[in-house]
């Protein structure tokens, strides 16, 4: 019986890799505190209709895609030196209770995520494609042999606001980046697509 039942889920992964979920978490940013800089917030809709929070200042440009399992991002240096990005003191605080937690970037075996990570250095003009996953936000699931990832953005309406501290240097000197986002909770179809156990929006019907 069990055999059985796992040929039948090995059969749907497939399926699994592009399917349609009930529900978008439509984050956008309402905040950002960093020491005394002045910045710019958007909120873009894009014409899948996902909306992809930016901000900028005179040291970064960044841009967010909140996806169903990690946060994907974008960060351009626009210093006249290079900047370093700590992921030891980044914190991501979502939940319905607000919890905060450790996170972990892309490069990063999931064995090692306790570990300590270097820090990324984005030199000056350039640009960095990342992701961020939270520490306690995968496990490994023995009946299936592999990784899970959970979902980040959860509790239909009960989850309003989640927040990003993302710590930069530059010059030696340390910017706490605190973005504060909302979260809304829409009663849509959404495609998603699983890649690498990693769950993605796809396409909003």
């Amino acid at each position: 019986m069990r055999k059985l039942l796992l040929i039948a889920v090995l059969s749907l992964l497939p399926l699994l890799s592009q399917a349609k979920v009930k529900g978008y978490y439509r984050v956008s940013l309402e905040s950002v505190d960093v020491n005394d800089a002045v910045g710019t917030i958007q909120n873009v809709v894009g014409a899948d209709q996902f909306t992809y929070p930016t901000y900028r200042d005179n040291k970064i440009d960044i841009r967010f895609e909140f996806q169903p399992t990690h946060i994907d991002f974008q960060l351009t240096n626009k210093a006249t030196s290079s900047l370093k990005i700590h992921w030891d003191d980044a914190i991501y605080v979502g939940g319905p209770n607000g919890v905060s937690t450790g996170v972990f970037h892309a490069g990063v075996k999931l064995i090692d995520r306790e570990q300590p990570q270097t820090p990324s250095i984005v030199v000056k003009g350039s640009k960095i494609n990342d992701l961020l996953v939270t520490k306690s936000g995968v496990s490994f699931n023995a009946y299936f042999g592999r990784w899970l990832y959970n979902y980040i953005l959860y509790w239909e309406d009960q989850l309003t606001n989640v927040k990003i501290l993302l710590p930069i240097e530059l010059n030696g000197e340390k910017f706490e980046y605190l973005f504060s986002f909302s979260v809304d909770w829409e009663n849509v179809k959404v495609k998603t697509r699983i890649i690498d156990g990693k769950e993605y929006y796809f396409q909003m019907k």
